[in-house]
């Protein structure tokens, strides 16, 4: 087999539902219970070209990563892959996503408020799902994943865990709408 078609055999490997974790078929097949947009069509088939024309949108993706962390452990000013705080586990979906150049504000909660505000990204309605969810003025943010939800590195006691937007002590503040692609 040539190099060029090991490559090509690679790349088709990477985009199939099949080489996802288990932790991400998981996350999927939650997403589509609760019905976020983008996964309830996803193919599970073996076949890689059917699989690649079925990718979710951005916003999609972005909260399907986010998901696929569930249960991961909080640290304060961790980054992933299997620890967070709650700005590394909304950069780290970003980043996993292909979008991390859609989301400013560095490694902080307060950064990526004071960024979304200073490029008027902001506001307290129509969320879509993969939009940061900032709290406290900057001091927790999360990811919207639909429905209501959202998906946040809160603490050491509860690590990683969906919640209502407004099920957490920490007082909404606003969305950032990153622009990226929803479908």
């Amino acid at each position: 087999m040539s190099h060029r078609h090991a490559a090509l055999r690679r790349v088709l490997a990477e985009r199939s539902l099949l080489s996802y974790p288990v932790r991400s078929l998981r996350a999927i097949m939650l997403a589509a219970v609760i019905g976020i947009t983008g996964f309830a069509g996803a193919s599970l088939t073996a076949t890689p070209a059917a699989a690649s024309t079925s990718l979710p949108n951005t916003g999609a993706r972005i909260a399907r990563t986010a998901l696929a962390q569930r249960g991961d452990q909080y640290v304060f000013g961790a980054m992933g892959p299997d620890r967070f705080d709650c700005s590394g586990l909304v950069r780290y979906a970003y980043v996993k996503a292909g979008a991390g150049a859609s989301l400013g504000g560095g490694h902080s909660a307060r950064g990526m408020y004071l960024w979304g505000t200073s490029h008027h990204l902001t506001s307290r309605t129509n969320p879509k799902v993969g939009d940061v969810v900032v709290y406290g003025n900057g001091s927790h943010v999360g990811v919207y994943i639909g429905n209501g939800k959202v998906i946040h590195a809160l603490n050491p006691r509860v690590d990683i865990v969906v919640t209502s937007l407004h099920g957490v002590t920490t007082p909404f503040t606003t969305f950032i709408h990153t622009r990226v692609s929803h479908g």
